[in-house]
């Protein structure tokens, strides 16, 4: 889709002003390879989080994470409810108790399923 736009800038789309659009189809695998490239080569690298307090390194040992997204009825035959998390610190550990820091309750996960990305 060459000249439908103008080119690519990465500077620009660092700093929020434009954003990439690919075609394709997941069901067809046309054109997610192409995304997927395109982020691993454009897309920054994960950096601190910062709190409402400090920054939380990557290299603490305390175990930290941040849940960015709930997804419920995942599955049709159960009421379940997953909550992707993104590990900001430390090592996630089977059984480990969890601190919810907005209901400040805590938590054992069950069962943690690990996803890798470039």
């Amino acid at each position: 889709m060459k000249g439908a736009s103008n080119e690519f800038d990465k500077e620009l789309f660092l700093a929020g002003e434009i954003t990439p659009v690919f075609f394709g189809t997941a069901l067809g695998n046309f054109g997610v390879d192409h995304m997927l490239d395109g982020l691993v080569e454009w897309a920054p690298a994960p950096m601190p989080r910062q709190t409402d307090t400090r920054t939380v390194e990557a290299s603490e040992d305390k175990f930290t994470g941040f849940v960015f997204k709930i997804q419920a009825n995942m599955d049709p035959k159960h009421r379940d409810r997953v909550a992707f998390m993104r590990v900001v610190s430390g090592k996630y550990e089977k059984g480990m108790k969890l601190r919810q820091v907005r209901t400040a309750k805590d938590v054992v996960i069950s069962d943690a399923l690990t996803f890798y990305g470039r």
